[in-house]
């Protein structure tokens, strides 16, 4: 999955994001620090063990090294914890460092000598140095880096540290090959032991690293002492007790730092037991057990960062299952590795390296989680103690791994393999136990996998949740997987509030029993109090709520009316509301489109997916605040151009040649025309007009009357990647203006229509009718070929479909204003796919539904709706003539053809007028009436809706129509059987905003937003905005500001979201349209 926090960001705001992030100089250093001091452990460890070997003997050696070196980690806890609490954490480590460079000093000295007890006081010393510095190491990376990159930080860390593990010991061996005589006879000196021969390669090795070590760790920015009071435990033994006490009283930190000692042990006992696996069988040389180690290491490494990676920002505990069920399978394959032959190059030495690989990854995912959930998790004045704490515990299971080693080994007598069957049943029983404590979680982690799988998920806004404090996450709730969906997305641990009667099935318990989730009874008061009054104590302790106000999943994907819970929650904690909007799941099998849950085939493409997190809210005055900015958040969403639903030109190729056999279109005269007659009809015109059209025309004119050949130039000008001026062919001064406006771009004109056209308007005017006379046969075959054989993709990439853009210009639509000058309102691409795809979707549109519009294509809303809303979707659409706009027959064939009719209230008025007051029995909803839904340009009358649903059975509900919102905003949903519980309509409005689109009413005078049925300035936002008016730029800046365009219409906003136009403002009448307020009915 992709993450974003802004689009763009100035050199300030990244400068921001940096600060506390892994690039902060801080964090640097301490990388580059501890990698040193990990290097230099073990250089020095594996320089001097080998030298013990050859003066003290091999066990030996091995023993008292390991032991030296481990028991400081032991004995050292309780002053390690003690300094990182009662001092800064960097001037610990600095301390550590200077430390080292002396303790380094030592150590060559000792080689020099040849003093094996200085060696390995050294070594001691070493140790101890690396004791105290861990504490500090891991307690400042929550003081450095932010908290949604404590688990990236561990992880970075991790790696590095099995790096240096890696080449320190590789380099450690290089050292002691380097400064010990060889069996060459010039390399021969006898009077010097090992690593006497040209010490002052070690020395320089071991003191460089050391003092790079010192400077890096200057580098590090000033940290406060986490507790500068904190008393000198003058009795190590008693504070480790104390210590161990303070872990074991927090069950959940205590059972972290069990499970990380748990990996801790199981990577000692790893380790032994592979070079006993290893030799004799799979090699003879002891070099090449190095390599199998090198691999377990370097897994390890590896699975720090993808436990980083994948913990998105937040520690995700989820993946300590999911790692502990790594290891014990790798352990258990590790069984199954064919006996070897002692070379090394074979196939089972390679089949042991993949498995232990595997092994390191697994536990580099098991591990990390659990490390940073304690350095989260633990106070913070306290947080050195807690991990001196664990270390002791880490490091006593380590030292209990060679006994348990020993008894499996020598005393049971258990080959290798049958120690790693011991070990990974026994971590597979771990994984059981872990599962089984955080279900949640682990869900959660597997959920979001699967999310990575089946969509394309990007973040927005994550620094907007607050850290450290408590908030409450309010979101929009469109499907059935919103919840896991959004805490899985989100930075923090978040606590959802859900009816407690969705939560009655015991696997939901389970899943729930965490805390996660707190259910409650709505429709009991005293649950509902005690719930309140539960989750502000929550949030007075830091924790996050998270709730869906809207009381229910959006039937529609339009953000229903909010419910004022969340208010009552936030009253009185001074935590911030921060509003969240999840965008793009509409269309999956969770959400109610198409008109169900669950039952329907899924779409076969990755749903991009966006979750957008707005700015924190303080003390909001009303829902309507919080409900604005969601709004605010889905309309920023939809305008990202992987939210755009499929451009124009490539998806009415997709949907004509899907409905090659069906009906699509009914002109005015009655005839059917199906896809596959459009598709060729279409790109006969696209070969015909790039013959008669000049090659340079960006724009090309079209005064026509409705169809189908219309419809075809329309899309043939579309595919051809070139702008169409469309006027309407009966106003002869409008087509005048337009030419004008314009300029010389060519016109085509429909003759057969019998309208009059000035030749001397335009000199690049061309009728349609002899143009077409033109085709030739190998047109014809052309045409036959590329519609029924060429695949769609190739069409378009044939046809350079993907080189169109969203805000490519689609259309300019032109209207007479009363001072006679053109107006012309230029849509995009982008505009009328995202308002076709809104249209249909809200309403869900079947392939089996027909509109009819009565407007002709020079207005908006019979431009988008009746010409490409057929193009670019699976129903029919049926096109009105001229009785029909006369309005007395507007009914008669719109029930007979149509199933959703688009209209002004006009037609709608003229009709209830003309038709008898008591309708024949049964003809309201007799056989042959098809008509189930009327929409109409502004709100119709209580009384008009009333007698038209008297008279012909079914009710008109009302639309925000503005040509230069593409041409809708909002939109009533009629009543259907299948969302009746949820009002999705109301009388006397013009609906709910579409998906993706934001309203707002603002005062005029001052421009603040107001609230609930505060009647202001109706202001829209949304990818359905225009671009601007053709060659008036001051124009434009009039209306969009901000991204915002000024409607000039007063409205106000209920309490379910519903707007309603309250008056005509006289501030549009100066305002440049697209129609006049009568054409739109606003």
């Amino acid at each position: 999955m992709t993450t974003d926090t802004s689009a763009e960001l100035d050199p300030a705001e990244e400068a921001a994001v940096q600060e506390g992030g892994l690039l902060s100089r801080s964090f640097l250093a301490l990388l580059v620090t501890q990698f040193l001091v990990s290097l230099n452990d073990n250089m020095f460890r594996w320089l001097v063990i080998p030298i013990g070997k050859d003066l003290i003997g091999q066990d030996r050696a091995l023993a008292l090294g390991g032991a030296l070196f481990l028991l400081p980690f032991v004995l050292f806890t309780a002053p390690a914890g003690f300094l990182a609490d009662r001092f800064s954490k960097r001037a610990v480590i600095i301390g550590c460092k200077v430390a080292e460079i002396a303790i380094m000093t030592l150590g060559i000295v000792a080689i020099i000598t040849g003093s094996i007890t200085l060696m390995l006081v050294a070594l001691f010393l070493m140790g101890a140095q690396s004791a105290i510095f861990s504490p500090s190491k891991f307690g400042c990376i929550p003081e450095i880096v932010r908290h949604d990159r404590i688990s990236a930080a561990n992880g970075w860390v991790g790696m590095t540290t099995m790096f240096a593990v890696i080449l320190g010991t590789v380099a450690g061996g290089f050292l002691y090959s380097w400064t010990t005589p060889g069996s060459n006879a010039e390399d021969q000196v006898s009077d010097l032991f090992p690593g006497q021969y040209r010490w002052w390669i070690s020395a320089t090795a071991l003191l460089g690293v050391a003092i790079l070590g010192w400077l890096s760790s200057l580098l590090m920015g000033h940290l406060k002492p986490a507790n500068p009071k904190r008393p000198i435990p003058w009795n190590p033994a008693a504070q480790t007790y104390r210590d161990l006490s303070a872990l074991f009283v927090n069950r959940p930190l205590l059972l972290a730092a069990l499970g990380s000692a748990y990996f801790w042990t199981m990577g000692v006992l790893a380790q032994s037991n592979i070079d006993k696996f290893a030799r004799p069988e799979l090699v003879d040389d002891q070099q090449y057990v190095g390599f199998l180690l090198a691999m377990l290491t370097l897994g390890i490494g590896l699975g720090a960062v993808l436990a980083g990676l994948w913990s998105r920002g937040r520690v995700e505990v989820g993946l300590t299952p999911i790692g502990a069920a790594g290891i014990g399978v790798s352990l258990l394959l590790l069984t199954t590795v064919p006996a070897g032959t002692g070379e090394p190059f074979s196939a089972p030495y390679a089949w042991a390296c993949l498995w232990l690989l595997g092994l390191g990854v697994s536990a580099g995912l098991y591990d990390i989680p659990l490390l940073s959930f304690l350095q989260e998790r633990s106070p913070q004045d306290s947080r050195g103690r807690v991990l001196a704490a664990y270390n002791f515990l880490a490091f006593s299971g380590m030292f209990l791994a060679t006994g348990i080693f020993w008894v499996l080994a020598s005393l049971l007598g258990l080959s290798a393999r049958q120690i790693f069957l011991v070990c990974g049943l026994l971590t597979l029983g771990v994984m059981v136990y872990a599962a089984w404590l955080i279900p949640l979680p682990l869900v959660r982690v597997i959920f979001g996998g699967l999310i990575k799988v089946i969509y394309r998920v990007r973040v927005y806004g994550r620094e907007n949740v607050p850290q450290g404090r408590g908030a409450i996450l309010v979101a929009n709730h469109i499907s059935w997987l919103d919840g896991l969906l959004l805490g899985y997305l989100t930075p923090r641990r978040v606590v959802m509030v859900a009816d407690r009667a969705n939560l009655k099935h015991p696997v939901v318990r389970r899943l729930t029993g965490d805390g996660g989730v707190i259910g409650f009874s709505p429709r009991d008061r005293r649950s509902v109090l005690q719930t309140v009054r539960f989750i502000r104590q929550l949030l007075q302790d830091g924790r996050v709520i998270h709730v869906f106000a809207e009381g229910g999943i959006s039937r529609t994907n339009q953000i229903l009316g909010f419910n004022s819970g969340f208010l009552t929650m936030q009253k009185g904690t001074g935590v911030p509301v921060v509003p969240m909007a999840c965008y793009g799941l509409w269309g999956s099998l969770l959400t109610f489109s198409e008109g169900r849950f669950f039952r329907k085939w899924p779409r076969f493409r990755r749903l991009a997916i966006s979750v957008e997190f707005g700015e924190p809210i303080y003390d909001p005055p009303d829902v309507q605040c919080v409900r604005e900015a969601i709004q605010q958040l889905t309309s920023r969403a939809a305008r990202r151009r992987e939210h755009y639903p499929p451009l124009p030109p490539g998806q009415w190729l997709r949907t004509c040649r899907r409905s090659r056999q069906r009906v699509k279109w009914i002109d005015a005269d009655g005839q059917a025309w199906t896809g596959g007659q459009l598709l060729r009809r279409a790109l006969l015109w696209r070969r015909l007009l790039r013959r008669h059209l000049p090659t340079d025309a960006g724009t090309v004119g079209v005064a026509m009357r409705p169809s189908m050949d219309t419809v075809a130039i329309h899309a043939a000008l579309a595919l051809d990647r070139r702008t169409v001026a469309v006027v309407d062919a009966d106003q002869p001064t409008q087509i005048a203006a337009a030419v004008e406006a314009v300029g010389s771009a060519p016109w085509l004109v429909d003759t057969r229509s019998g309208r009059a056209w000035d030749g001397d308007v335009a000199a690049g005017v061309q009728a349609i009718d002899a143009i077409l006379t033109q085709a030739t046969k190998w047109d014809h075959l052309a045409v036959w070929f590329q519609s029924r054989v060429v695949p769609v993709a190739l069409l378009e990439r044939w046809f350079g479909v993907k080189r169109t853009s969203p805000d490519q210009l689609l259309a300019i639509l032109f209207s007479e204003e009363g001072s006679g000058t053109a107006v012309g309102i230029q849509l995009t691409h982008g505009n009328v796919a995202s308002n076709v795809d809104a249209f249909c979707e809200t309403l869900f549109v079947t392939r089996d539904d027909r509109l009819m519009t009565l407007e002709s294509f020079s207005n908006a809303m019979g431009w988008t709706l009746g010409l490409w809303s057929g193009l670019l979707r699976d129903h029919g659409v049926v096109f009105a003539s001229e009785s029909d706009r006369d309005g007395d027959q507007v009914l008669s064939r719109a029930r007979s053809v149509a199933t959703i009719l688009v209209s002004r209230t006009e037609p709608l008025q003229a009709a209830v007028d003309s038709a008898p007051a008591v309708q024949p029995s049964g003809s309201a909803t007799g056989q042959g009436d098809l008509l189930r839904m009327v929409l109409t340009a502004g709100a119709p009358s209580l009384e008009l809706a009333d007698a038209f649903e008297q008279r012909f059975g079914v009710r008109p509900y009302g639309m925000y129509v503005r040509s230069e919102l593409s041409p809708i905003a909002a939109i009533n949903v009629p009543p259907q059987p299948q969302i009746a519980w949820q009002v999705t309509c109301r009388d006397g409005s013009v609906g709910r905003a579409l998906p993706g689109v934001a309203a707002r009413v603002v005062d005029p005078e001052t421009g603040v937003p107001l609230g609930i049925n505060q009647p202001g300035m109706l202001q829209i936002q949304g990818p359905n905005i225009m671009l601007g008016y053709w060659k008036q730029p001051e124009a434009t800046e009039q209306v969009i500001c901000d991204g915002w365009f000024v409607t000039g219409d007063l409205a106000r906003i209920d309490g379910d979201g519903f707007l309603h136009l309250v008056e005509e403002s006289t501030a549009k009448e100066n305002s440049p349209r697209s129609e006049s307020l009568a054409d739109e009915g606003c």
